[in-house]
């Protein structure tokens, strides 16, 4: 036992004296230690990319999370959806292009106002489910909405 540690005190002194050696010791240990959490964080955005893309709506996706099929896009993707939270958003704006009868636009100008007015003092998110016929813009107020 004693010339274990024997041994082994006078490996770590050759260590520390030899400034070749310490350099390849702490060359290798940086390239483990990158390997290392390079691969976990390499599984871990390859699995929330693979739990993301068949685990959600496309509607959640698109709105919710960054999100590309082309992972070269990402950054631009990235800072447009910060340009666009940035930009000061109105109600006009969210109902922009949007057909609506003139009882269900109000109602819509009521909840994008509460959800603008929600982001602006960092209250907690309301659920808010959309029903009707086809075709009656649904979609594109949650887009508008979400985004």
């Amino acid at each position: 036992m004693i010339t274990a540690f024997n041994i082994l005190g006078s490996q770590i002194h050759s260590l520390f004296t030899n400034p070749k050696m310490l350099m390849k010791a702490a060359y290798m240990s940086f390239i483990i230690f990158g390997c290392f959490h390079g691969t976990r964080l390499g599984v871990a955005m390859l699995g929330q990319s693979l739990i993301g893309r068949f685990n959600k709506p496309t509607l959640v996706r698109e709105t919710s999370k960054i999100y590309s099929n082309n992972y070269l896009t990402l950054p631009f993707v990235w800072a447009r959806k910060q340009m666009l939270m940035k930009m000061k958003r109105t109600e006009k704006d969210l109902l922009e292009g949007v057909i609506l009868e003139k009882k269900l636009e109000d109602q819509l100008r009521e909840i994008s106002y509460a959800v603008l007015n929600r982001k602006k003092h960092y209250a907690p998110c309301k659920n808010m489910m959309f029903y009707g016929p086809p075709g009656t813009g649904k979609t594109l107020f949650a887009k508008k909405l979400a985004i």
